[in-house]
């Protein structure tokens, strides 16, 4: 069968797509089984259900959405409201909070979380926090934008914007906060179970 010249592309570029999405997934299973090769922690995750198969900025390969927060449990909960960002090199930081941060801009804030060991020091450091003004009650921080406290088991965020209807969604996707556990029933056996 011969094909005609200006039609060409109709027969190449699908034939094309099917065979780079058949390579795709091969990849990604390679690089999730050389990451569980290297890891054991990476390996367990992986068998549990409700897991951030994507690779998150921060080099791992799996992200529990479940219990405390981590970077790429931010990044996922971001993505997943649907805010474009980018994550900066430069940690931030400031005399009157006790860990770095990790700045994300958006087209339209900037986004500043604080991740804690744990939910107590974090709260020791929102307490002495104005909710407010977002600033030490005994010395005040004057901030370009305005900005929103969020606060959720051991992440503090600061959300510097002027748009309201941007920190809202911020805020709503940052502290609504993680299950403390995966379901008991999906722990034990490892495996998704249909939706009821």
């Amino acid at each position: 069968m011969q094909v005609r010249p200006d039609l060409a592309h109709l027969v190449v570029f699908p034939a094309l797509a099917l065979y780079i999405a058949g390579c795709g997934g091969e990849d990604r299973q390679a690089l999730r089984d050389s990451a569980a090769a290297a890891s054991p922690a990476v390996a367990a995750a992986q068998a549990q259900p409700g897991t951030v198969q994507t690779p998150p900025m921060d080099g791992g390969t799996v992200c529990p959405t479940w219990g405390q927060w981590e970077p790429c449990n931010v990044e996922d909960r971001l993505a997943r409201s649907g805010l474009t960002f980018t994550r900066t090199e430069a940690p931030v930081r400031y005399d009157f909070l006790h860990v770095p941060g990790i700045e994300y801009e958006t087209p339209v804030a900037r986004i500043q979380v604080f991740i804690y060991p744990d939910q107590r020091s974090r709260e020791a450091d929102s307490r002495l926090l104005d909710p407010e003004i977002v600033s030490p009650r005994d010395k005040r921080h004057y901030w370009k934008e305005p900005a929103t406290l969020v606060t959720s088991i051991n992440l503090l965020a600061i959300v510097l914007t002027l748009n309201e209807r941007q920190a809202e969604r911020i805020d709503n996707a940052l502290g609504a906060g993680l299950p403390p556990d995966p379901p008991p029933g999906r722990r034990e056996q490892g495996t998704r179970q249909p939706a009821k």
